[in-house]
C-alpha cells in the first residue's frame, strides 16, 4: 500500500490525463471501488464529465430515465464540503420515493454502495468524485480520509494538465479558477467535436452515423452493413459509443441475432450535430451497400 507521499509523487509524474485517471482507477480499485464518475457541475445546470467508468448501459438508462433531475447525490452535493455515503442519504427524512428509485435502479445496473467527494469551487462550481461498487461489498469507513486525500491529489493534477493543454493549444484558460471548460479535453484525440459527451471526436460521430444507417438497413432486411460494421469502424470508437450510451445492442427475435442501433441519446446527437449530413454522404458511398437485396 502506497503512502500519501508516494501517491502524490506518482500523480505528479503523470504527463497526460489518460495516465492520471488510469492511475486513479488502480488506486480506487484497491479501496474496493470499480466505478468512478468525475463530474463538474455549473450553476447554470451544465455538467462536464472529464472521466467516467461505469457499467455498460448505465449512462443510457440514467439519461433516458431523467435521473439527473432526481438524483439525490446531485441534490445535496452543492451543500456538502465533506465526503458522504449514499446510504446516509437514504436515512434522511427528506429522502423521497423518486430518489429511492434512482438508487435502486442504479443498484440493478451495477452501481452500489457509493461515496461522493465534493469540492466546492468559485462561482458556484462544484466538482464531484463519485465512487461505487458493481456488487455490494463491505467498505471500511476508516479509509474515507485516504480516498478523499487521493481524490484531491488527482483533481489538483487534472487541472494542472488541463491548464497546460489549454496554453499549448492557444486557448484562454482563465485566471486559474477551476471548473472552466477546456476544449479539446486534454485526454481526447486531437480532433475535437462539437457537442456530445466528453472526448467525443468527429470519428465517433461518423461511427454513430454508420450505426444509424446500418440499423435502418437491418430493419429493412439488409444485413450486410451491420454484419461488417467492425471492418468499417474502429473497435475503440464503437466501445466509446456503447460506454456513453449513444448506441446499444438490440435483439432481433426473428433472426435470433443482435444488431447495434442508436439510443435515445444517440438519436438526439444525430438530430443536432452539424457534421451528421457530411458523414451520411460519406457512408452512403460504401460499395457494400450497393446491390444488396433483403434477406429472407
Amino acid at each position: 500500500m502506497r503512502t500519501d507521499e508516494e501517491f502524490r509523487a506518482s500523480v505528479g509524474s503523470c504527463t497526460c490525463v489518460e495516465a492520471l485517471f488510469a492511475h486513479y482507477q488502480r488506486a480506487m480499485a484497491t479501496e474496493g471501488y470499480e466505478n468512478i464518475a468525475f463530474t463538474v457541475l455549473h450553476p447554470s445546470g451544465r455538467a462536464e464529465l472529464p472521466f467516467l467508468e461505469l457499467p455498460r448501459g448505465f449512462a443510457e438508462t440514467y439519461i433516458e430515465q431523467g435521473f439527473q433531475f432526481r438524483d439525490p447525490v446531485l441534490k445535496v452535493a452543492p451543500h456538502r464540503r465533506a465526503p458522504f455515503y449514499w446510504s446516509d442519504l437514504e436515512r434522511s427524512p427528506q429522502f423521497c420515493s423518486d430518489e429511492r428509485a434512482v438508487i435502486e435502479i442504479s443498484r440493478e445496473i451495477g452501481v452500489h454502495s457509493g461515496v461522493t467527494i465534493p469540492f466546492q469551487g468559485p462561482d458556484g462550481v462544484v466538482e464531484l468524485f463519485s465512487l461505487s461498487q458493481r456488487a455490494h461489498n463491505a467498505l471500511d469507513p476508516s479509509r474515507t480520509s485516504i480516498v478523499h486525500t487521493r481524490s484531491f491529489e488527482v483533481r489538483r493534477r487534472y487541472w494542472e494538465l488541463a491548464e497546460s493543454a489549454a496554453r499549448a493549444d492557444g486557448l484562454a484558460f482563465g485566471d486559474g479558477s477551476l471548473g472552466m471548460r477546456v476544449d479539446p479535453a486534454p485526454w481526447a484525440p486531437i480532433r475535437a467535436h462539437a457537442g456530445g459527451p466528453a472526448g467525443m471526436t468527429s470519428e465517433h460521430c461518423r461511427t454513430l452515423v454508420m450505426v444509424e444507417i446500418a440499423a435502418r438497413r437491418w430493419e429493412a432486411g439488409l444485413l450486410g452493413l451491420n454484419q461488417e460494421i467492425w471492418r468499417h469502424c474502429a473497435e475503440a470508437n464503437l466501445d466509446y459509443l456503447l460506454s456513453w450510451g449513444l448506441v446499444s445492442e438490440v435483439a432481433d427475435d426473428d433472426r435470433w441475432r443482435f444488431y447495434l442501433a442508436p439510443t435515445l441519446l444517440g438519436r438526439a446527437h444525430l438530430a443536432s450535430c452539424p457534421d451528421v449530413a457530411r458523414h451520411r454522404r460519406a457512408v452512403a458511398r460504401l460499395a457494400l451497400m450497393r446491390g444488396e437485396v433483403p434477406s429472407q
